[in-house]
């Protein structure tokens, strides 16, 4: 996200042409310390503050009993990094609003991340259909705490986060009459979005290709692909 995604040409109309060359990073996120004036000395400053971090935190999981030390510390870095700016995030809200969400709302949860596209032919992945992320899912809802206390049925919201155009609609039709506890199920997310579109066109392609499809697209369809993705990662992560 704040490498190849923002380097689209709605972040350059934006953030004009010195800082799109320097930091494009910010054109969606708060600046950071490593974003400085002189465009030369952007990758030195991004690899060394890289570097360091990265050693801080090997030295910290290498400790006695220090993974989940390590872990948080991870997260905080993160979390700081990806700070959205203000123009973001109201973006951001306007997506939750359209997709059903309800931030101020008490129902509980879950996101389902559900890869296809280019992903599945790195060495590391395989196709796992849906049936093998709804059963992980169900047996969480039938042990939730949530879906087993008082009488009152709950709807438990299930967002779909994919580069799939039919992962949206498989997730629904498993789910919509299914009942776990006291949860029902209510699925939410975009459907048939233009990164699902691009991603089912790439599907079975070499890994990182969406990332360069991104940089050939029109500042209007490369803002849409870019709050997409920025969205399924807020839902993904935040809640």
């Amino acid at each position: 996200i704040g490498g190849s995604y923002s380097k689209i040409e709605y972040c350059r109309k934006v953030l004009g042409e010195k800082q799109y060359r320097t930091c494009s990073f910010t054109c969606f996120f708060e600046p950071i310390s490593i974003c400085p004036d002189d465009p030369s000395d952007v990758q030195g400053n991004i690899s060394q503050a890289a570097e360091e971090d990265v050693a801080y935190l090997k030295t910290i999981q290498n400790q006695t009993n220090s993974f989940e030390m390590a872990t948080d510390l991870y997260h905080a870095l993160t979390a700081h990094i990806y700070r959205m700016n203000p123009r973001t995030s109201a973006m951001i809200h306007e997506r939750s609003r359209k997709v059903g969400f309800d931030e101020t709302a008490l129902h509980p949860l879950v996101a389902l991340h559900i890869r296809r596209g280019d992903k599945i032919t790195d060495r590391y992945n395989r196709y796992h259909t849906i049936r093998e992320y709804i059963r992980p899912l169900y047996s969480y809802a039938v042990k939730a705490h949530v879906c087993n206390s008082g009488s009152e049925l709950v709807t438990m919201q299930v967002y779909v986060a994919s580069d799939s155009l039919i992962a949206f609609p498989e997730v629904d039709r498993h789910l919509k009459h299914t009942q776990a506890g006291n949860c029902r199920f209510q699925v939410i997310g975009e459907s048939g979005s233009l990164s699902q579109q691009k991603g089912s066109e790439h599907k079975g392609k070499k890994h990182g290709e969406m990332a360069t499809m991104m940089l050939h697209l029109n500042a209007e369809d490369g803002l849409e692909a870019t709050l997409e993705i920025i969205f399924d990662i807020y839902m993904l992560s935040v809640w």
